[in-house]
């Protein structure tokens, strides 16, 4: 996410213009894979919710919740 400022009620704490690292981002052909890479510094870095498997059903949190819809495990 890049932004020049923290949006008002935000939870991205110490993630402002950082890559996620994402496993794939393909805009031209239009490939996406929204998991995170091992080494991403989105790991760990959610607020903990109610939502307790990601979106391939797998549990959540793993340790504190990651950002996103996958739970890197």
């Amino acid at each position: 996410m890049k932004v020049n400022t923290e949006p008002l009620n935000a939870t991205i704490n110490q993630m402002i213009n950082q890559d996620p690292l994402f496993e794939m981002i393909n805009t031209s052909s239009g490939k996406y894979n929204f998991r995170l890479q091992s080494n991403s510094p989105a790991i760990d870095k959610g607020i903990p919710t109610s939502i307790i498997n990601d979106l391939d059903g797998l549990p959540r949190p793993v340790g504190l919740p990651d950002f996103g819809a996958f739970e890197n495990q």
